[in-house]
């Protein structure tokens, strides 16, 4: 009888969905292909929370763009323990369809502007959303997508931005050491709304 066909392989990342196809030559071994259910039609495909996680322990720069209200964005956000990451609360009140990345700088405070318009500066930028539903093509995450990749003509990423599969709902859930407080509390914390890391140890 012939011998049995080995098991297929992967790398350590989660493939999320099944649908995704990995392409390790375009994204560094991140998730890229066809985009979550609810989530935006057409851009990036999803990383995980456990794959952000891991990314972070990497050397890889990653620039998170943070679109939940400026409030709930300052109660808590992504915060890890190590890993060169920046996050950066880029509010609805910011983002409109049809906009354009110029415009969303220019809607920016002075202090957080600089850090999107050097976006083109990080290995990965990932939109995070508080839902996958919040990633529908009606909703602020779609209008930042577009803004930076699809209609982008002159800051192009060195790869197209991802989602965080199930939103920081999820990350919170998965991850709460690694936020900056609970997801929901009464008391807004004084962090700057721009948040960046030291890379880890060499």
């Amino acid at each position: 009888a012939p011998a049995p066909a080995p098991a297929p392989t992967t790398n350590s990342l989660t493939l999320l969905p099944s649908s995704t196809t990995l392409s390790p030559e375009t994204t560094n071994g991140l998730i890229s292909g066809p985009t979550p259910v609810n989530s935006v039609a057409a851009g990036p495909g999803a990383i995980s929370s456990e794959d952000l996680s891991a990314l972070f322990k990497t050397r890889q720069r990653v620039l998170l763009l943070d679109v939940r209200p400026s409030d709930a964005y300052r109660l808590s956000f992504v915060k890890p323990l190590y890993g060169n990451c920046t996050s950066l609360n880029v509010p609805p009140t910011a983002l409109r369809p049809g906009i354009s990345s110029t415009s969303i700088a220019a809607a920016l405070p002075e202090r957080l502007r600089s850090t999107f318009e050097s976006r083109a500066n990080f290995d990965v930028v990932v939109i995070v959303a508080l839902d996958d539903q919040d990633y529908t093509t009606d909703k602020p995450a779609a209008h930042l997508l577009a803004a930076i990749h699809t209609f982008e003509g002159v800051t192009r990423l060195p790869q197209p931005p991802l989602t965080l599969h199930g939103g920081y709902r999820r990350w919170h859930t998965l991850y709460p050491a690694l936020c900056s407080g609970a997801l929901t509390t009464t008391t807004v914390k004084t962090e700057p709304i721009v948040q960046a890391y030291p890379a880890p140890p060499a």
